[in-house]
């Protein structure tokens, strides 16, 4: 059974790959007989979010924008940044959440288009519009959940399998795409978890594809310069939540409730109140641009391309959803103790409920393919070009249109247009069955003439002569007789003929439309758009003209009054008076011959009053056909000829005819391997088109004329039509002139109408995509050789035995040509599946060993093909189990499904590993960190309005660690341990290594990413703990873990280092206090050696607290020292809050300080036990309290 899956894009980045998922995804069903009518199925939802009020309509090798209902943009017209703020401000209880990040209005970002690349922004319009995030997510999960979702879907795999699923279906599960780097979705990334998690149980499990900086080196400028901040930010938020231990894990339920769940009031004002125990992705996996295997993309594009094409795998591949959803999330945490390093990360230390875990893992994917997805791609675009060209230019490039310019002596191009439409006039009216001018030409007439004509005028004859029968009589009686028969006659012949009129002026308006929109087809397709313009403006010239067009031709004295004069009695009685003039005597009917001749002649005249009629009904049928039909589709034309010299222009990256080489977005992603190469595509396209059209090869200029005239025309659709594997619903949208409302000339015309005069609407469909969807259908014409190539799979591509059409044949060695070319492009792609991220190889060395790849492989078509034991020994080596059984591989993945277009390699790490490996994650940054660090501007623009969080749910560590850290902060102040510089020193801040052979102190990152001062003493702690982010990139960049080692010192100082490996808990005070207070010195023990206070100084500029200095050394006891110490923690602690108050109050009365100095108040988070500093002084003092106190003499 398929599961169901919510697909989540995040900003631009997200909602690409999201379209290109959702491109490859209908092919994929297409290609397994879903109706594309029912489109996708409801068991697999999109949401795209993103702050644009309209997504970015960027045209991406096929890939449609998504529908309204999938797109949120948070940001409507007009909305200002400012009108987002007060919005904020408006709510009551969020303001602690925006302490050290707020951006401050005004901002001059136009925020309807973006949010400039900047995160805290990104995140700011976000949590304005959370209650519209959480309505798009749930509405998304809710349709999964549905009945029809889970029945679409078993459907699906009926028609797929020709069985019925087995088993009960699986829950749904989520999967979120995002760019780390973006200001939108990197922004509202930990929102969109938090929200999903709260709303549903099945959300916690989360993927989370992630795309790192890497992937945008080639965007290049201005553009570039938040990519590097953006992800450092976004990284160490997301390290954060994923270290969040907010519910109970294993054995220690009660360690992990003092953490709590998270409750910001930014999400409860919008409805989301479920519990969120953690943040982000559960099973996040990071995307570069390169892999291992020196496989490596040159654009952010073709990496949206592989993911969203892999992604088609997560929905509705069994082994894929079997090896890597069920896998991961069965074994993610198993994986993640598994790779926990042995060497001190600052992270992976203290109990197992409390310790960072390794938290990414990385993807990678590539397939093997026939190619003929691509190769269709480019020979529709070359066909459509080449059609596109031809339309808009054959009045100006073609030899007909030369031949012209130099006879008249011009280039005006209306001039020569109108000159080659003179010369296709008479052929487009006889065509177009419109010729009517002179007595000689009748197209119209002979259409309106009934074809009982000459039957009705043989029953008037028979009827005259029986009524003008008097036996025997003069011949002036005989004549009476004639005149009044006749007279009767032609009565009855008019009434009759009358309504057989009326209907074929009805059949005449229904079809004459489409007889000349095919002649008007078949003329753009010989001879462009403004020529077909031209002859359209001469045709309702040559019907309408008032003055001396066919409309008013038809009732001139030589047609209409003609027919009138023969009609007339006066007219038709002469002519029966003139036959009986020479008879003599009385005389019956039967005995004298000319009184049936009067009878002929009088009604050879009198039958004139038919005619008279039909060129009535004609001029009138002309004049409305030329207004109601032929003025709306010249004028079409005309604005579609305008429109296609302007498109023309857009496709210009589309395969030409001289070179035909494919464009980038006519070839395979780079990690697709094609058995046609791309650079094959050219002569296999005039190979199968000459096999397709016929003839000699050397026909080329034959062969593409044949084609481009039916791609312009689409004559080919009528014939498609009769296929019976053909959809004829699916065939009638694409062809090129369609009537959306049809012609009415109204009921005193078309005599049974009951529907009112109406104009004719045309629609048109010449665009260079509809010329390239019609190029489709005509290479997909049922028993050519392009379809019979474009439908071939993988299996009947490389078996000789296939009989694959008498329209494309292929002998034996070709075969085998093919299947060799299937095992190196399949041994190529195994390879380049690894997953695209760069490990720091010697990194890795020191942190764990390196694991082999899981890589999942889906099925061979293969079974029972010359193949078979091929691909067994080349996938061998890359499975579990290398020593299987040729027999058991076999079971495993051969399958006799000939249907399959290709063979996708997924791979992902063996666990998750920690962050400092990803050498393509923390490399750019380091390099953009280290070109921008160097004056205070620089640092500012680097780090301005990245961070989006308060800094207690931004430091890349476990909230165990940062208590501990913060505790080991003042410790280390106290003491003395830790030296800050003071009165404009520019170096960086230094802690001593008490428990550590090495004389000296180590630094923390210098510069830091806020630079504090003096003036706020907290804002050092704020910058120290902000920079522990640089410290991770900084171990990516030195190969070392050297700059973690001040924050593991920090950590030391605050835990109690008595040998339990606790972190969270402080029952007891660290050493360095113990010591001081029982000796009034400071010792550091570690192992066998000892480290002395005047060791650990060395390097240090800075001194104890003055107030513990003063009971130090042997003249004071243990007590006085303890009390002392908890008194100064005391006055901090008091300070801390009292500052804190004020600090509160400040910035409720003034939101703008929420951004300004101090920082040191945004140390909290959003649990229930928010302030980080006040429960880190709290338990500091308790720690101490918990010191016994004895006089140690001797010492």
């Amino acid at each position: 059974m398929y599961r169901r899956v919510v697909f989540v894009g995040l900003g631009g980045s997200g909602g690409k790959t999201l379209r290109f998922l959702k491109r490859d995804l209908r092919h994929w069903l297409t290609e397994h007989n879903w109706p594309e009518s029912r489109g996708i199925p409801e068991g697999f939802q999109f949401l795209h979010i993103d702050t644009p009020t309209v997504a970015d309509g960027i045209s991406m090798k096929g890939a449609e924008m998504l529908p309204d209902r999938e797109y949120l943009g948070l940001v409507g017209p007009g909305v200002t940044f400012n009108a987002v703020t007060a919005q904020l401000n408006s709510r009551v209880g969020i303001k602690e959440e925006f302490a050290g990040w707020r951006v401050p209005p005004p901002l001059t970002i136009p925020i309807e288009r973006g949010a400039g690349a900047y995160r805290a922004v990104g995140r700011t319009i976000a949590l304005a519009y959370i209650e519209q995030i959480k309505s798009g997510l749930t509405g998304a999960m809710d349709k999964v959940k549905s009945p029809s979702a889970i029945s679409e879907l078993t459907e699906l795999y009926r028609l797929v399998h020709d069985k019925q699923p087995g088993g009960q279906p699986g829950d749904p599960f989520v999967v979120v795409v995002s760019s780390l780097a973006g200001g939108t979705g990197a922004g509202l990334l930990l929102d969109v978890f938090d929200v999903l998690r709260a709303s549903e149980t099945w959300a916690d499990h989360s993927f989370g594809i992630l795309y790192t900086p890497e992937v945008f080196a080639s965007i290049g400028g201005n553009e570039m310069t938040g990519v590097q901040p953006n992800s450092l930010a976004a990284i160490s938020e997301l390290l954060n939540g994923h270290y969040w231990h907010g519910v109970p894990q294993g054995d220690n339920a009660q360690q992990q409730t003092e953490i709590g769940i998270k409750q910001p009031r930014t999400l409860q004002v919008a409805g989301v109140t479920g519990p969120i125990t953690r943040s982000g992705p559960a099973y996040p996996f990071l995307v570069g641009s390169r892999n291992a295997a020196n496989v490596y993309f040159t654009s952010d594009t073709q990496v949206f391309e592989t993911i969203g094409s892999a992604l088609v795998a997560w929905c509705v591949d069994e082994s894929t959803q079997d090896q890597l959803i069920a896998y991961t999330t069965g074994n993610w945490l198993d994986r993640a103790q598994k790779n926990i390093s042995q060497s001190d990360l600052l992270i992976n230390r203290g109990l197992p409920g409390e310790q960072g875990t390794p938290a990414f893992s990385a993807l990678g994917c590539a397939r093997v393919s026939v190619g003929t997805r691509y190769l269709e791609r480019y020979s529709a675009q070359r066909l459509a070009r080449d059609a596109a060209t031809y339309m808009a230019g054959y009045h100006m490039e073609s030899d007909e249109a030369r031949g012209h310019m130099a006879r008249l002596n011009t280039n005006r191009p209306d001039e020569i247009a109108g000159a080659i439409a003179e010369s296709k006039f008479l052929w487009f009216v006889k065509k177009s069955g419109l010729n009517e001018r002179g007595i000689d030409a009748n197209d119209v007439l002979e259409a309106l003439r009934p074809a009982e004509f000459g039957s009705l005028i043989n029953v008037a004859t028979s009827t005259a002569a029986q009524l003008a029968d008097i036996g025997r009589a003069s011949a002036q009686a005989h004549l009476q007789e004639v005149v009044s028969a006749v007279r009767n006659a032609l009565v009855t012949f008019d009434a009759s003929m009358r309504p057989l009129i009326e209907r074929n002026v009805k059949a005449w308006t229904e079809s004459k439309p489409i007889q000349v929109i095919s002649v008007v087809e078949e003329s753009i397709a010989n001879f462009g758009f403004a020529v077909t313009v031209k002859l359209l403006e001469m045709l309702i010239e040559y019907l309408a003209n008032p003055l001396d067009g066919v409309s008013v031709e038809l009732m001139g004295d030589s047609e209409h009054g003609a027919c009138s004069r023969y009609a007339s009695e006066l007219e038709w009685s002469a002519q029966a008076t003139a036959v009986l003039a020479g008879a003599k005597g009385n005389f019956t009917m039967q005995s004298n011959e000319k009184v049936s001749e009067s009878i002929s002649a009088a009604l050879n005249y009198g039958q004139y009053i038919v005619e008279a009629q039909l060129r009535e009904y004609a001029s009138v049928l002309l004049a409305e056909f030329a207004s109601g039909f032929l003025t709306p589709l010249r004028r079409s034309l005309a604005d579609a000829s305008i429109l296609l010299d302007k498109k023309v222009q857009d496709i210009v990256g589309w395969p030409t005819w001289s070179d035909g080489l494919p464009p980038a977005d006519s070839t395979p992603p780079a990690s697709e391997y094609t058995l046609i190469e791309p650079r094959e595509f050219p002569s296999v396209f005039l190979d199968i088109l000459a096999r397709t059209v016929g003839g000699e090869p050397t026909q080329g200029p034959e062969h593409r004329a044949v084609a481009r005239t039916s791609v312009i025309s689409g004559d080919f659709l009528r014939e498609m039509s009769k296929f019976d594997s053909v959809n004829r619903s699916l065939v009638r949208p694409d062809q090129a002139i369609q009537i959306s409302q049809s012609w009415n000339p109204g009921s005193t015309i078309v005599k049974d109408s009951n529907r009112p005069k109406s104009d004719a609407v045309i629609d048109l469909k010449f665009d260079p995509s509809d010329l390239q969807q019609r190029a489709r259908m005509w290479m997909r014409r049922p028993n050519t050789a392009f379809d019979d190539l474009l439908k071939s799979t993988l299996r009947t591509y490389t078996a000789g035995n296939a009989v694959f059409s008498a329209n494309v044949h292929v002998d034996e060695s070709e075969y085998r040509v093919r299947r060799t070319r299937f095992i190196t492009q399949l041994e190529a792609a195994i390879l380049a599946s690894a997953p695209l991220v760069d490990l720091d190889d010697q990194l890795q060395q020191m942190i764990h060993a390196p694991r082999p790849f899981k890589r999942i492989l889906s099925n061979f078509p293969f079974n029972g093909h010359e193949l078979q034991k091929d691909i067994i020994n080349t996938i061998r080596p890359y499975l579990p189990d290398p020593q299987a059984s040729d027999d058991d591989i076999s079971r495993e993945f051969m399958v006799n499904d000939g249907s399959i277009e290709s063979v996708q390699i997924m791979s992902f790490l063996g666990g998750p590993h920690h962050p400092f490996l990803f050498q393509s994650l923390l490399e750019p940054i380091a390099e953009r960190w280290n070109k921008d660090n160097g004056t205070a501007a620089e640092r500012g623009q680097f780090w301005t309005k990245r961070r989006a969080r308060l800094l207690g749910e931004f430091i890349p560590a476990p909230q165990e660690h940062i208590l501990a850290l913060v505790r080991g902060w003042f410790t280390g102040r106290l003491l003395g341990l830790i030296d800050v510089p003071r009165n404009g020193q520019t170096r960086a801040i230094r802690v001593s290594q008490p428990w550590s052979l090495e004389q000296g102190p180590v630094n923390f990152p210098y510069p830091l990413l806020t630079t504090p001062a003096d003036s706020h003493a907290g804002d050092e702690l704020f910058a120290v703990l902000e920079a522990l982010s640089l410290a991770f990139v900084m171990v990516g960049q030195q190969n070392n873990l050297v700059p973690l080692r001040p924050y593991i010192v920090l950590r030391d100082m605050g835990t109690m280092l008595d040998g339990t490996e606790r972190i969270l808990h402080y029952d007891s005070a660290n050493p360095l206090i113990q010591t001081w207070i029982s000796t009034g010195k400071m010792v550091a023990q570690f192992g066998e050696r000892s480290k002395d206070e005047v060791s650990m100084r060395i390097g240090l500029d800075s001194i104890m607290n003055e107030k513990l200095l003063n009971v130090s050394g042997p003249d004071n006891t243990p007590e006085q020292r303890k009390s002392t110490l908890l008194a100064v923690l005391n006055d901090v602690l008091t300070a801390y809050g009292l500052d804190g108050e004020s600090y509160w109050d400040s910035v409720t009365l003034n939101r703008s300080a929420l951004n300004s100095p101090p920082y040191w108040p945004a140390l909290r988070n959003t649990s229930d036990n928010p302030d980080i500093i006040l429960r880190a002084l709290q338990s500091l003092i308790s720690g101490v309290e918990r010191v016994r106190t004895q006089t140690v003499h001797g010492v």
